[in-house]
Formats: C-alpha cells, structure tokens, sequence
C-alpha cells in the first residue's frame, strides 16, 4: 500500500520495509517477499542488525471468485465470472490447464457437481488437445448422470492419449451398464 511496515494481508493492505525477492505460492493466491528489515539504528559502536522476514500478500482468487459467483448467480454468474477473468491482461497468470482443473475437482469434490461440468467444459474448450482435461470432464458428467456425454469425453481423452487407463476403465464401465 506504499507504507513502510510489516504488515501481511490482502493486497491493498500489505506493507514492506525493504523488499528484495518475491515468489508466488503454488495456487497462485499468495505473494510471498523477502523483506529485508534493519532492526537497529547503526552507529559506528553497533552496526546494523539486519533481519530478513518472509512477507505474505493474498492475491485475488480465481477459484473464491467462481465460487462466489457461483453462489450469487449460479452457473451464468460463473460462466461469466470466468470469461471476465479469462479476458483480463493477467489471464495468463491464472488460466493454466491445471489450474483450471484443479478449481473444477474443488466444486466436484464439494457436491457442485454442475459448476464442476462447467469448468471442465470451459477448461477442454481453452484446451482442446487435453486428454486430461476431457478425462476429468468425463468424471464430472457421470457424476452429473450425463452418461453419453461422459462416454463421449472419455473417448476423447483416449484419442489424444491412448495411455489413459483411467479412462478407459472409466469407459469399459460406462458402457457396460
């Protein structure tokens, strides 16, 4: 925020002394500085005692913002919630295939099964080469009890990667029943 302090929080609140390193944790929600901080005014009888803080900045969220949008308009506040982000000048920070799926296996796992399919389906249409992305499509949609369409992505995955023997175990019992 342009004060000089130690302070971590949200972005327009957090505070450094002297910042000299920086890195983003693995869900890209978290800055994380070095902050170099000279605790003691120096003279030439006590030099200055330099200490070094790790300092923490939370970043927006792509995956709070979907999930709020979801609650506050359901799938269309989610859809468009990903297509505002999706076309901001930093899309690129949030809008890797893994991540995307990632926040998809979020809702899944969560019980909201129909953003879990929307996320998976937006992620396959930014990726269309992704076995992965249409394996997990698939999952979403026999949960949703969409059996053909879950059938026709895992089918998909297999085309671009025959290897997937989740996939194909997934799909020998999807056609069997």
């Amino acid at each position: 925020n342009g004060t000089l302090a130690e302070v971590d929080g949200p972005a327009l609140e957090a505070s450094l002394s002297w910042p000299n390193g920086i890195a983003v944790g693995p869900n890209q929600d978290r800055l994380y500085t070095n902050d170099f901080i000279n605790r003691a005014s120096p003279t030439l009888e006590v030099p200055p005692k330099p200490v070094f803080s790790i300092r923490q900045i939370t970043l927006a969220s792509l995956a709070d913002a979907l999930a709020k949008s979801f609650a506050e308009g359901g799938i269309e506040g989610l859809e468009a919630t990903y297509r505002q982000w999706r076309s901001s000048p930093s899309a690129a920070t949030f809008f890797v295939e893994w991540n995307i799926n990632r926040i998809g296996y979020q809702f899944l796992t969560g019980g909201q099964i129909e953003a879990a399919v929307k996320i998976f389906t937006l992620n396959v249409e930014a990726n269309p080469d992704s076995w992965n992305g249409y394996d997990s499509l698939a999952e979403a949609q026999a949960a949703a009890g969409r059996r053909e369409e879950a059938i026709r992505s895992y089918k998909r995955s297999l085309e671009l990667n025959p290897k997937n023997e989740n996939g194909r175990r997934k799909l020998e019992e999807l056609e069997a029943e």
